[in-house]
């Protein structure tokens, strides 16, 4: 396996896209911190919040890149010669799995680094050493999770372009429903009542309704005596209705195992994690962490498994 290893870095580094790459997570790294200073610089801490988007150009990018490697890896019939000259598939899925996953990593401390490098004072200074760590953990650990899924897909479909596809939809899928599904997990059980209560007006509401200068609606009403009662609608705090979209029991247990298991929604825990920090909104449903780590490793494993049960199936061409 050491051998293919070196072989396949080596067809990296003449690779253009790979150094490409490598610059793209320079680039969007900086921006992704300039924005985040300059946010804070502008509105302050209780603005210039951590957002879990700034983080998808990375993922984009190693994306791009391994559905445009392995995919090359097929149209050139590399793996097929390697299998002709007496490598296994369990060696060859393996040594593409790893160089990802390493491939991963680079590009993680690119975009990570030029991030760190601008916003490292504003507002990062104000968060525990020990809270960084843990966020930069997770987030090496998720880009490794990313970079299994897009490499079994790869490997899967012996396209580039469909790989491509295949790959930018499932990222997008991911996105899209761990920020739904968060959505839902932070409703309110409870939500205002929004039927007004009517309210008999005083004297002086009264004299200023006749005077045109009375907010908000009023209505009339005439008593058997003849004498007009004014009565004017408040919205009252204390009536509340239930919150439709609120998940309860079974729903919601689902719910939150799904957002823990996903490694995108790892990352918004994370970052909703770090911006309670900043704004000192510590609660008791403050995600705890430590265990996204395993999870990543649980679900890399699982879907390397089933990759590899895939691949060596393949007929390679």
């Amino acid at each position: 396996m050491g051998n293919l290893i070196r072989a396949q870095f080596y067809r990296y580094r003449r690779s253009g896209l790979f150094w490409l790459s490598m610059l793209a997570c320079l680039i969007f790294g900086y921006i992704c911190g300039e924005e985040t200073a300059y946010v804070y610089h502008y509105y302050g801490y209780q603005h210039g919040r951590f957002n879990a988007l700034l983080f998808l150009p990375l993922f984009i990018i190693l994306a791009v890149f391994l559905s445009a490697a392995i995919g090359r890896e097929y149209s050139d019939g590399t793996l097929r010669n390697q299998v002709i000259a007496g490598s296994t598939r369990a060696c060859i899925f393996g040594s593409q799995l790893l160089c990802s996953v390493l491939v991963s990593l680079l590009f993680s401390a690119l975009f990570v680094g030029t991030f760190l490098y601008r916003a490292w004072e504003i507002p990062l200074a104000y968060l525990p050493v020990r809270e960084k760590l843990s966020a930069l953990a997770i987030l090496l650990c998720v880009n490794c999770t990313f970079a299994v899924l897009f490499t079994v897909g790869s490997l899967s479909i012996p396209s580039r372009e469909l790989g491509l596809l295949f790959n930018l939809f499932l990222l997008g899928c991911l996105v899209i429903s761990s920020g739904a599904t968060l959505g839902r997990l932070n409703q309110l059980e409870m939500l205002p009542d929004p039927s007004p209560k009517q309210v008999e007006m005083t004297s002086e509401e009264v004299a200023a309704f006749k005077e045109g200068s009375f907010p908000g609606s009023v209505e009339g009403q005439g008593g058997p005596d003849g004498i007009m009662t004014y009565y004017k609608y408040v919205m009252d705090p204390l009536r509340q209705t239930p919150n439709p979209r609120y998940l309860r029991g079974a729903q919601r247990k689902a719910a939150e195992i799904w957002v823990s298991v996903v490694p995108y929604g790892q990352i918004s825990q994370t970052v909703a994690h770090l911006n309670n920090l900043l704004t000192d909104e510590q609660s008791a449903s403050t995600p705890v962490l430590l265990p996204f780590p395993a999870y990543c490793l649980g679900l890399s494993g699982l879907v390397a498994l089933a990759g590899l049960a895939v691949f060596r199936k393949k007929e390679l061409r």
